[in-house]
């Protein structure tokens, strides 16, 4: 059986990926991340004599080899880091969820797999949130003219002062940097 023209050239970009990997090639593995993701080329690809297909990116990424690419997520991060954009697509992809495939003949696995977190303090983690919620910000940060922790301050700071006033409106305030004048007396006032 021959296999389909797209089917190789997928193959090709796997392959691509998978050697600029192990190479060590920082710049190349961004690229070929970026590519993988936006041409969607690990979804399905033709290997030797047989087609491979990959329901969720995390299992194309962590997958033994010829499934996946057999490597360790975190690795291909440090790899990538410098390239915010690229992190980005990378935690969109790697947080997706996984496609179904499709039933035959009414069958069930009973197999259940955890989904893989959605927060967290990873530079990715952190640059979707810019991107999502501080557009002016990534943009920034993919220039050059912040890194992505300095970028998230302005973020950090707005969410601790509204923690702070939810406590204070709930009475569960502690004496601290946004806290009230008037609450505080209260406090000192009940000692």
């Amino acid at each position: 059986m021959k296999a389909p023209a797209n089917l190789r050239w997928n193959q090709h970009e796997v392959q691509a990926f998978q050697d600029a990997v192990h190479g060590c090639n920082f710049k190349k593995v961004a690229k070929s991340v970026r590519s993988l993701i936006e041409r969607g080329s690990w979804r399905e690809r033709w290997f030797n004599t047989y087609v491979v297909r990959c329901l969720a990116f995390r299992e194309f990424i962590t997958a033994k080899y010829p499934q996946g690419c057999g490597f360790v997520i975190e690795d291909v991060e440090k790899i990538i880091r410098d390239d915010p954009e690229t992190m980005t697509l990378w935690r969109e992809a790697i947080t997706a969820p996984a496609q179904r495939m499709p039933k035959s003949n009414g069958s069930h696995n009973n197999v259940i797999t955890s989904k893989p977190a959605t927060q967290g303090n990873s530079k990715s983690y952190t640059l979707t949130r810019l991107k999502e919620q501080r557009e002016d910000l990534f943009k920034r940060v993919v220039a050059g003219e912040l890194s992505a922790n300095a970028a998230a301050i302005p973020m950090l700071g707005a969410q601790r002062r509204v923690e702070a006033r939810i406590g204070q409106l709930l009475g569960e305030a502690k004496p601290g940097r946004y806290q009230s004048t008037s609450v505080t007396t209260d406090i000192k006032s009940r000692d």
